[in-house]
């Protein structure tokens, strides 16, 4: 039991639009940078909806935290990534690019139905001034340090990793010390694809499968405008689904300072 409610579920399932904006109106920012520091750390591959719970005082509960971890960052969090693209396009008008299929679980027709979600974007819970690059939140740049310090070969004692998940981890603590976050996912999303078995199910759906050379390549999406407040007075209804409007766009892009 997680307590809470799922963003799935606020978004697809209340039929009371003000109680959601209630809730996502308390979303507290600093747990949004952690929870993005956190699944940029541990390249979390599957933080949907389902996986994030919200609570009555706007606190947040991730779950599931370490199914399809330590593989590229694919979160709700994380902008370019499939999982914030999926909810920024609509789910069934982006092709899943392992598949090649319209994303089978849609909701509806609505290509705004689920831009309530976009409101989880780190870039939307930081100052305008600032961006999270050196000035980590607490805890995560000490964490860092710590696991930067111990080196490859350190996690793999400590962890019991196998190299080819060592090497990335201390690659990305290192990053978020010397160059900050948004270089950190940048380079992640862009790195050297995984070795996979091509007989074996992965079951990391949202990697492109290249048989020729036995490798899993993430595909990264274009650097959206963040969406961080929604204009819950101009909900249009599709066919009984909502279709939302933002109603404050953020102009500032995550660059790295």
């Amino acid at each position: 039991y997680a307590p809470g409610i799922s963003m799935d579920h606020l978004v697809f399932n209340m039929n009371q639009p003000q109680q959601a904006s209630r809730l996502l109106s308390l979303l507290n920012s600093t747990q949004v940078q952690l929870a993005a520091s956190f699944d940029l750390l541990i390249a979390q591959g599957d933080r949907h909806g389902e996986n994030v719970h919200l609570k009555e005082d706007g606190s947040l509960m991730l779950i599931d935290n370490f199914d399809k971890s330590f593989h590229y960052p694919n979160s709700v969090f994380l902008p370019q990534t499939y999982i914030h693209e999926r909810i920024y396009m609509g789910n069934g008008n982006i092709r899943h690019p392992f598949t090649g299929d319209l994303a089978a679980w849609s909701h509806g027709t609505s290509t705004k139905e689920a831009w309530p979600m976009l409101t989880l974007d780190y870039r939307c819970h930081i100052p305008a001034s600032t961006h999270i690059s050196r000035q980590l939140p607490q805890g995560v740049n000490r964490c860092a340090a710590k696991l930067a310090a111990q080196g490859v070969d350190g996690l793999m004692k400590r962890y019991r990793m196998s190299r080819s998940v060592a090497q990335p981890y201390h690659r990305r603590a290192v990053l978020l010390r010397s160059r900050g976050f948004a270089a950190t996912l940048q380079l992640s999303l862009t790195s050297k694809p995984l070795r996979v078995d091509a007989n074996k199910d992965t079951g990391l759906a949202e990697y492109a499968y290249d048989s020729a050379s036995k490798t899993m390549e993430m595909q990264t999406f274009p650097m959206r405008v963040p969406c961080c407040k929604i204009n819950w007075d101009a909900i249009r209804h599709k066919k009984k689904k909502h279709d939302y409007a933002c109603s404050k766009v953020e102009t500032r892009q995550s660059v790295v300072r």
